[in-house]
């Protein structure tokens, strides 16, 4: 309420955090160009709000500053949608799996540093190789034109390619790519997720060697077996 702010120090209500920056700002209004825009926060009603200010020192016929008008616009909603973003964007390029966000026709437009570490390519070396993200790692052309066509439909696709590194090693991943869409239900963006299980596979291959060569043992063994009786 409008009689709660009279008497009141304005810089009792900034939050402790934000004090400094907002005693620092306010220096400044005794200065050309007499002017201010800043964002703090400030004790509310409903809690502690961030307040974007934009204030004006007015001045008498002398240059003497005799009040100052501000007007304060809450953005609460805008920080933390801000700081909702930057948290999802950290964790993605700190995944430990690489990402990728490419547009519905597969031309790259973002890869997280995982990526980078495992292929040993940047979003900059795709784009000047031209290397087709979505068609790597598919042995059949056949097989490429299936999974676009369950993208197209809005379907995800999951499944383990053999992709090609930058230094031309290929290694086995498990790939999920899910469509992305906007407000109007339209496929704007592919995502893909690709996790290295080479080693997976070398431990399956090696199992499977063990395996084998356990069967022939024990056929060759039976084999003795009858030859002997």
């Amino acid at each position: 309420p409008a009689a709660d702010w009279v008497g009141v120090s304005f810089p009792e209500m900034v939050h402790r955090d934000d004090a400094a920056a907002a005693e620092y700002e306010q220096a400044r209004l005794s200065r050309p160009p007499y002017h201010i825009s800043r964002e703090f926060r400030v004790e509310a009603g409903q809690g502690w709000r961030w307040i974007a200010w934009e204030e004006t020192a007015l001045r008498d016929e002398l240059g003497q500053v005799m009040a100052v008008r501000s007007i304060g616009r809450d953005v609460t909603k805008h920080r933390l949608a801000e700081e909702h973003f930057c948290k999802l964007a950290e964790s993605v390029e700190q995944a430990p799996v690489s990402v990728i966000i490419m547009t519905p026709g597969g031309t790259p437009q973002y890869v997280n540093a995982r990526f980078t570490q495992v292929t040993g390519y940047t979003l900059e070396n795709i784009f000047e190789q031209e290397i087709p993200l979505l068609r790597d790692g598919h042995a059949t052309e056949a097989d490429y034109r299936r999974c676009c066509a369950m993208l197209a439909t809005g379907e995800k696709w999951t499944g383990e390619l053999q992709t090609r590194r930058s230094d031309g090693r290929q290694e086995w991943e498990f790939v999920q790519i899910s469509p992305i869409r906007n407000q109007l239900d339209e496929i704007t963006y592919l995502l893909c997720l690709r996790e290295d299980i080479s080693e997976r596979k070398e431990l399956e291959e090696q199992l499977r060697q063990a395996q084998k060569m356990e069967c022939l043992g024990t056929l060759a063994g039976g084999i003795a077996h009858d030859f002997n009786n």
